[in-house]
């Protein structure tokens, strides 16, 4: 090759410059996290925006702006403000809702921007109004109209296993038990559905295919594939993790709420378990249940049944987890879920 062959590619670059043609350099990513301190409010409430903002290897950036736009139900803006973020990162925003702010679904667009950076975007919903245990258990499951509330069971044969999403499995038929206490609580007649039902369930990603409905689902994302969706799309408030040492239900944000031994877990008489209510983008009021293990699952169901049902209004939250303790609280070291054993919550939340 002639030595002018290697010099033209430099010249090239250097005439683009001297024009003022910019050259395309790939600037690293901005990535941002959005979340909202609640799933659901009352007009009037005070809803807070959090997140943060990191590079590509998850470090994190300050100084970024973070402007944020939320829109209301029929798709007009109802707030728009702009924040810097913290060194770590972090940042927040708040803004009242009127009084009146109409029922729907509400979307938090954030953007994060900085220079030396590309852009990223992200959003969360939140709706309105508030939903609790209180204000929907009588209406939502005791008294539903029929047909109208939705029992997802785990499948638990093999044959149909490879009809769940990926990271989903069979359950076993103790994943079973706990969906009876809220079934026998329904008054009327309600829908029956497994989570590999093409007809009730897209199998690709595991979402349920009805709307407007109360969905049940009492079995953790492990075998279920509807729970194992609502958790992988951080539409459920709580999802399951686990380590080399420990069990943990997080917030969908990645607080740590509460953990359990893995070998305290695997003998089968202690457990904690969570109850949550919460509405996805299809209308649906969705109730999931579940433990560590099937007796914690089992737990979820004895304590909605003969506890949170006869008091539904004191369970002015949307979640809850509990522990159950073979043995304490005056129960016999047995192996079975009594009542009395079971205590907390351990934490609660919107």
């Amino acid at each position: 090759m002639r030595k002018g062959s290697k010099l033209r590619p430099l010249i090239a670059i250097l005439c683009l410059l001297i024009a003022g043609v910019p050259l395309s350099v790939a600037l690293p990513q901005l990535s941002l996290t959005v979340y909202t301190s609640a799933s659901s409010y009352n007009g009037g409430d005070v809803v807070t925006v959090y997140g943060r903002v990191t590079d590509t290897l998850s470090a994190p950036v300050g100084g970024a702006q973070v402007s944020l736009q939320v829109t209301a139900p029929g798709g007009g803006t109802i707030h728009v403000a702009f924040v810097y973020s913290a060194p770590d990162g972090s940042y927040l925003l708040q803004f009242g809702l009127q009084a009146t702010a109409p029922s729907g679904y509400y979307t938090a667009y954030a953007t994060a921007s900085k220079s030396g950076y590309s852009s990223s975007s992200n959003s969360t919903i939140f709706v309105v109004p508030r939903i609790t245990l209180a204000n929907w258990l009588q209406n939502g499951l005791v008294f539903a109209a029929p047909l109208s509330v939705v029992f997802y069971y785990p499948d638990w044969d093999p044959s149909r296993g490879t009809l769940k999403p990926p990271g989903v499995t069979v359950a076993q038929l103790t994943d079973w038990t706990a969906t009876g206490f809220p079934y026998g609580a329904s008054t009327f007649t309600q829908v029956d559905a497994l989570d590999t039902d093409s007809v009730y369930v897209d199998l690709a990603s595991g979402a349920p295919k009805v709307s407007g409905s109360s969905i049940i689902a009492m079995s953790g994302p492990a075998v279920h594939a509807i729970v194992h969706y609502y958790e992988q799309t951080e539409t459920a408030p709580l999802r399951f993790g686990y380590d080399s040492t420990n069990f943990y239900f997080f917030k969908k944000d990645g607080t740590q709420k509460a953990s359990l031994p893995l070998g305290v877990a695997g003998s089968l008489h202690q457990d904690v378990f969570i109850l949550e209510l919460f509405n996805d983008m299809n209308g649906n009021k969705v109730l999931i249940g579940y433990g560590f293990t099937w007796k914690g699952t089992f737990a979820a169901g004895v304590y909605l049944k003969s506890r949170v049902l006869p008091n539904a209004g004191a369970y002015v939250h949307a979640w809850y987890i509990f522990s159950w303790v073979d043995g304490s609280g005056g129960g016999a070291y047995d192996g079975f879920v009594d009542l009395v054993e079971v205590s907390g919550p351990l934490a609660l939340g919107d």
